[in-house]
């Protein structure tokens, strides 16, 4: 029969093992799409279960980037491996495992925190709010958006797809925001082991709004298409034509 201290120090383990539990549980969310502000994740799972956003390890490397991916579904066949559609920090990679992805209580930025040194900006938004949250949408967009008391969204923060890296998805833009000087812009990896800014990139070109055309580390290198009237005409891989495209120019955008 135990005694009544060692029951006491028993119940006191068990205590600080529950109160351990709660804390890292209050912290750290299980798999969903949505992050709110002072939470920890390691991944998100869009809804449809379509798209996950979580930490890679290129072969060969000690390097680790937080990336979305688009999951395959089984039937498009026996190759289960990811595409890799957009990668938060490319060029400032982390060199261990305990990356987490968090909206800053403070100041409700996009951060990625690790033991290795200072957080990471995901966003730099100004003044982004006291009540942020995030949430990997549907079609492989992650934003981050202000939060009505009622929880209904206010306004949109920011978005991934004003930041593509080298894949270009349904209902993201190529070219320049003409009010901000932005331009949306795929760019290649560097190597097929790292993801940092490569030689090239392709857009839309600022001389002619109706070309698309890619560069190798800043000079022209070639045209790969044309809009002509409500039609994209590819002139190198005819596999372009498949998809649908649409085409803007405006005050704001071109």
């Amino acid at each position: 029969m135990a005694s009544g201290k060692e029951t006491n120090c028993s119940l006191f383990r068990f205590s600080l093992c529950f109160l351990l539990l709660l804390i890292i549980g209050s912290c750290y969310c299980q798999s969903t799409n949505n992050l709110r502000q002072g939470r920890l994740v390691k991944e998100l799972i869009s809804a449809n279960q379509r798209f996950r956003l979580g930490f890679f390890n290129p072969p060969s490397t000690t390097t680790h980037y937080l990336a979305i991916s688009y999951i395959k579904p089984h039937e498009l066949g026996d190759d289960e491996t990811d595409k890799l559609v957009w990668i938060a920090n490319r060029n400032t990679p982390i060199f261990d495992t305990s990356g987490s992805l968090t909206v800053d209580s403070n100041d409700g930025n996009l951060k990625i925190v690790h033991n290795g040194g200072d957080p990471i900006a995901v966003s730099s938004i100004r003044r982004a709010g006291n009540n942020t949250s995030a949430t990997l949408q549907d079609y492989g967009n992650l934003v981050l958006q202000e939060i009505n008391p009622d929880g209904s969204t206010w306004r949109l923060l920011w978005q991934s797809f004003d930041y593509p890296t080298d894949t270009f998805l349904p209902a993201m833009k190529l070219g320049i925001n003409l009010e901000t000087g932005q331009k949306w812009l795929l760019q290649s990896w560097i190597t097929e082991e790292s993801p940092a800014q490569g030689s090239f990139t392709l857009g839309v070109d600022p001389n002619f709004t109706n070309h698309l055309s890619i560069w190798w580390r800043g000079d022209f290198h070639s045209n790969i298409g044309i809009w002509r009237t409500e039609k994209f005409d590819s002139l190198g891989d005819s596999t372009i034509s498949d998809f649908i495209f649409s085409y803007t120019s405006n005050k704001q955008e071109k």
